[in-house]
Formats: structure tokens, C-alpha cells, sequence
């Protein structure tokens, strides 16, 4: 019988639109992800957490292709 371990991932949004910015956070990880649009880089330069070491992924469509 294979065990399951169940996780809780924690969403907050922080403009309380889920279509905007949110963090998201796994229990038993330490580490934190991020869902911002590129429309609202700018918005985020003033969060210190924010300002931390991490692995950045920009995800988008080539506006050229």
C-alpha cells in the first residue's frame, strides 16, 4: 500500500484579484512562489520579499511570433 502525505498550499493574493499578483506557499517547504503578471513588475519593486535570492521564470508569448 503506497502512503499519501497530504500538503496545504497557502494562496494569498495580493491585490485580493486572482487574476492579478499572489504568493503561494507549500507546508514543510521553506521557500516561496510568486504568479506576477508582467503588466505589474513595476508595481512589485517596493516588496522586500521580493528582494530575496530565488529562481525567476518569465513566462510569456513572443509578441513578434
Amino acid at each position: 500500500m503506497e502512503a499519501i502525505f497530504s500538503k496545504t498550499i497557502k494562496l494569498f493574493l495580493l491585490d485580493g484579484d486572482p487574476n492579478k499578483r499572489m504568493s503561494c506557499e507549500l507546508s514543510n517547504w521553506v521557500g516561496k512562489a510568486y504568479k506576477i503578471p508582467r503588466s505589474l513588475i513595476k508595481e512589485s519593486d517596493d516588496r522586500a520579499d521580493l528582494k530575496n535570492i530565488g529562481v525567476y521564470f518569465l513566462f510569456g508569448k513572443d509578441p513578434n511570433n
